[in-house]
């Protein structure tokens, strides 16, 4: 999607450079002063002509702003003639100024030089003189540059640009001259280096010159200069992926256009790039959202249906966005996009561009969301905008979009023909981001042609491009589209060297996204996720189960990330993905050797072999498993789009590998259903359907189980898995919970296994039993009323630890328990909590008295010293939605990171009566001296096996998890 360059800074101002604000009336001021001079009636005709030389002077100006050309240079060529034959020097050095900005506007830059080069000439004598002004040099060596400029010779206009500046600088200094005037040349001519700048890709040098413009603005207090340089700042920023800093300077822009009376234009640029921006993170709402305001300003700024656009148009693909039919593993790769800031010239052209940029984000959401055909149409009335402006960098990033578009469409040809013939276009804009992204999609389009010699010629091109402008976000699509071809050509080791590359490359991004907000980090999350599971895929698929789990643990400390925000991972996480000394060498290799095989995939695989065991990571794994004693292993189930992986890695054997087909949506089908029936005391289905899914998970790895005499299942889940009980799977004969231990598991770089000192089991329980309370959190209203099993619970807990503080109702109050807990090693709430998918906020236990502590609060206690904390009547999944499981890997990792060793809480709303005998089963076995897991599984056997039947249903007993570290 293309961020739109805002067209003041280079587009206002590009017009006070056609005439520079202070020569307009220092012309006039040249004539009249040679008038002035004349002293007799002798000089009458002298004066005259004067006179009518700066009068054609003005006029050839007037129609060079009317776009009469031709009309100027007559008027100007006579103005000319008069001032030379009375030897009037300033007039003349403006005349020829003038003159070679007509022919610089019409784009005979031939034509054009030769009036700025005698302009120059005169300036520079003019200059020597007592009264002479060196701004005047200034004024023409701009003219000189942007003729260098406008041909794409931008390293003969940088030095130029620089000397007229320097110039303005000197003359600011010394405190000579209209300041203003002076300010704004000095502005002028900063924006016109950073445009060069940023066409080569200096993005830090284009960065610094915006930054320079900004106190000028500031002083004058120009508003709309502050607009103009935010937003441009803002594109800067974003080009870099550092879409945060982007997204302060546009809301900054945005904030101070919309306190000015007009200037609508620059109010709908700045919403044009907020919609790139958002389209960039995967937010394709919120991107259609800003679009949408953006085109509702330019229904106002024109009387032409916005190219033909309708709002019906507007209306639909509000409608398709809300069908949520967008493809990842299309979004996710080889849709590399230029962002810009463009060239403009007047007020007309500005909104003709903004226009077209509207069209280009709008046609841009069309094809993500699968309408092709309505997308082309977008893009092709956008190129006719273009074309119209004479906006050829504009024509080259839709010429692009439409390439993506095809290649979406299986029209591999046609992709072909427009991205060349995009390449073509940023080639004679000599844009070099925009080279490196249309041969980075070219090489899309050539792989899916099964053109693969073409295509890694092209993927070669823009990897060393994308390298060389540091474009991490298109050299991270690059990497990932190199690793599919080679995977496709069953070079699979090869291939997960550049995934591997990609994955780090991508990280750098997300570390820089850290402090937006939630939805946007998990969109971006979302809309690369492909990447890191296709990686994981193919690892698993060569046996490399270690690396894959470290893959895996990024999207979850990512996920962690996204639903938090503030965690930081570890150093398991925080360095990336490990890549071998062979790994680097191929991703630095002539891409053309690896197509047919590289004689470094031996020494990949072999290394990989070595190393499998002795990675930091795979090391630490292990040491963990192994606390946990001989008969642990560690359990991740892995669903991918139509295969599921299982992993066990068992304490004192080599890991395991099974996997089984299966279609992800065929998956989720079956895990509702059991989820139905684990919630439905009174169904009789609930052992089928647990069947079913013991198939899938179990059965695959009961024979290995079996042989490595495993006992306890620490339980790693992934996304929905996380609503699985395990305890609740049934093999036909038997529940899982009476053949084995459980523990759950956020992420495996996260568990504390440190041990702690021993000491006598102190309690603090609190209750809310009687009232009831009301409340909304968003759309979901909540009722809740006393749970008077509740206090009985609390009171067998006192029984057994007669240490315990107990809490009731009103004095279970926010101030009066959060203050005591970190006095105690058990914190145990008897009360109504829910862990929702949404943001912690939306997460929330219910106190005594109505109070409500949200998940995010649980980050400020500090419990060192605590060993378990139960929420006894939580739920999850709210509504029986199952979503990713976020808020179960959230509040494990909250209680995680107080200190606290373990949680226990319960995956659905329990039974208040049936939840009291558990609990006080499971305080009974632990003041045995039993552990936490130990002591949960017998307290679950005691109700399976309990002589009350409606006991026995796995909606009573399955619910409760123990997460963390339970040993």
């Amino acid at each position: 999607m293309r961020l739109v360059r805002n067209f003041a800074v280079l587009g206002i101002l590009l017009t006070a450079v056609g005439m520079p604000i202070a020569v307009t009336p220092k012309l006039e001021l040249l004539g009249l002063k040679a008038i002035a001079q004349s002293s007799n009636s002798s000089d009458e005709l002298r004066k005259q002509q004067i006179t009518e030389a700066v009068y054609l002077k003005q006029s050839g100006y007037d129609r060079l702003q009317k776009a009469d050309p031709q009309g100027a240079i007559a008027d100007l060529q006579k103005a000319l003639e008069l001032f030379r034959k009375w030897n009037a020097t300033g007039g003349e050095r403006d005349t020829l100024n003038v003159l070679g900005d007509v022919y610089l506007t019409t784009g005979q830059y031939d034509k054009a030089m030769p009036y700025f080069q005698q302009a120059l000439k005169i300036a520079k004598e003019i200059a020597k003189s007592p009264d002479g002004d060196p701004v005047d040099i200034g004024y023409t060596l701009q003219y000189i540059a942007d003729v260098h400029d406008k041909q794409r010779q931008y390293d003969q206009a940088l030095p130029i640009y620089q000397h007229a500046l320097d110039i303005f600088r000197d003359r600011l200094k010394a405190k000579k001259g209209d300041r203003e005037s002076l300010q704004t040349s000095e502005s002028v001519t900063l924006a016109r280096m950073a445009s060069i700048y940023f066409k080569s890709a200096q993005y830090d040098r284009a960065l610094a010159s915006y930054q320079q413009m900004l106190p000028i603005a500031i002083e004058r207090n120009d508003i709309i200069g502050r607009v103009q340089t935010l937003n441009n700042i803002g594109v800067i920023y974003a080009n870099q992926t550092q879409y945060q800093q982007a997204l302060e300077s546009y809301e900054q822009a945005l904030a101070l256009v919309r306190t000015l009376c007009c200037y609508r234009g620059d109010e709908a640029a700045i919403l044009n790039n907020l919609s790139a921006l958002y389209f960039s993170l995967g937010q394709k709402r919120r991107a259609l959202d800003f679009a949408d305001q953006a085109t509702k300003i330019y229904f106002k700024l024109t009387t032409n249906d916005v190219a033909g656009l309708k709002k019906t148009e507007i209306e639909l693909l509000h409608d398709v966005l809300g069908e949520d039919n967008s493809n990842p593993t299309l979004t996710s790769r080889g849709l590399s996009v230029r962002a810009t800031v463009g060239d403009t010239a007047n007020n007309d052209v500005t909104v003709k561009a903004g226009q077209a940029n509207n069209l280009n984000n709008l046609a841009q959401l069309y094809s993500n969301s699968g309408k092709y055909k309505e997308a082309i149409a977008f893009f092709q009335k956008a190129r006719n905008i273009y074309q119209d402006i004479g906006n050829d960098l504009g024509i080259g990033i839709t010429l692009d979009n439409i390439g993506s578009t095809y290649t979406r469409l299986g029209q591999t040809e046609q992709a072909i023909s427009f991205h060349q013939q995009a390449l073509s276009q940023y080639e004679k804009v000599g844009d070099r981001a925009g080279i490196g992204v249309a041969l980075s999609n070219l090489g899309r389009a050539y792989a899916n042609n099964s053109k693969q010699l073409e295509a890694i010629n092209a993927y070669q091109k823009a990897l060393n491009i994308a390298r060389e402008v540091r474009d991490p976000s298109t050299e991270s699509v690059i990497l990932a589209n190199i690793g599919d071809l080679l995977a496709q050509q069953k070079q699979i080791d090869s291939a997960i060297a550049f995934l591997k590359q990609s994955v780090n490359v991508r990280e750098s991004i997300r570390q820089s996204i850290r402090m937006l907000p939630r939805e946007d980090r998990s969109a971006y999350k979302q809309s690369v996720s492909y990447t890191y599971r296709n990686l994981a895929k193919l690892l698993l698929q060569q046996g490399r189960i270690n690396e894959a789990i470290q893959i895996l643990d990024l999207l979850k400390v990512q996920e962690l990330q996204d639903y938090l925000r503030d965690v930081k991972g570890n150093e398991r996480t925080s360095s990336g993905i490990t890549l071998f000394a062979p790994e680097q060498a191929v991703i630095n290799s002539d891409l053309k050797s690896l197509i047919n095989g590289s004689p470094l995939a031996t020494q990949i695989q072999q290394i990989s072999s070595q190393q499998e065991a002795n990675l930091a990571s795979s090391k630490s794994l292990l040491a963990n498993v192994q606390k946990f004693g001989d008969r642990a292993a560690m359990f991740y189930p892995l669903l991918f789009e139509d295969r599921l992986f299982l992993v066990l890695l068992p304490a004192k054997s080599a890991p395991i590998l099974r996997s089984i087909s299966i279609q992800q949506q065929d998956f989720t089908k079956l895990l509702q259903s059991f989820r139905s029936d684990l919630q439905d005391s009174s169904s009789s289905d609930v052992k089928e359907s647990s069947a079913q899914l013991y198939k899938y998970l179990i059965k695959p790895i009961e024979a290995d189980l079996k042989a490595a005499n495993i006992e306890l299942l620490l339980y790693a889940p992934d996304g929905q898995m996380r609503y699985i009980p395990l305890a609740a799977l049934y093999d036909g004969k038997q529940w899982l919970i009476e053949k084995y231990r459980f523990n759950y598991l956020t992420a495996s770089g996260f568990l504390d296994l440190q041990t702690t000192v021993k000491l006598p089991l102190k309690a603090i329980a609190a209750a809310f039993t009687q009232g009831d309370f009301k409340f909304s959190i968003g759309s979901e209203q909540f009722s809740f009323t006393g749970l008077p099993f509740a206090g009985k619970e609390i009171n067998k807990i006192a029984e057994t630890f007669p240490n315990t503080t107990k809490l009731f109702d009103t004095f279970f109050n926010r101030n009066a328990t959060v203050a005591q807990f970190g006095e105690y090693n058990i914190i145990h709430l008897a009360t109504h909590a829910a862990f929702v998918s949404g943001t912690p906020e939306d997460s929330f236990v219910l106190m005594g008295n109505g109070d409500r502590l949200n998940l995010r609060e649980l980050r400020e206690w500090k419990l060192p010293n605590t060993q378990l904390v139960v929420l006894s009547a939580c739920q999850t999944a709210l509504g029986g939605v199952v979503g990713s499981g976020e808020e179960i890997l959230g509040f494990g990792y909250q209680i995680q990171r107080t200190g606290a060793r373990a949680a226990i809480a319960s995956l659905w709303t329990v039974s208040d009566q049936g939840t009291q005998s558990l609990m006080g089963s499971f305080y009974t076995q632990l003041h045995k001296g039993t552990n936490i897991i130990n002591s949960l599984r017998e307290a679950q056997l005691s109700l399976l096996q309990s002589k009350q039947p409606e006991f026995q249903h796995p909606y009573f007993w399955a619910a409760f998890i123990l997460i963390g570290n339970g040993n």
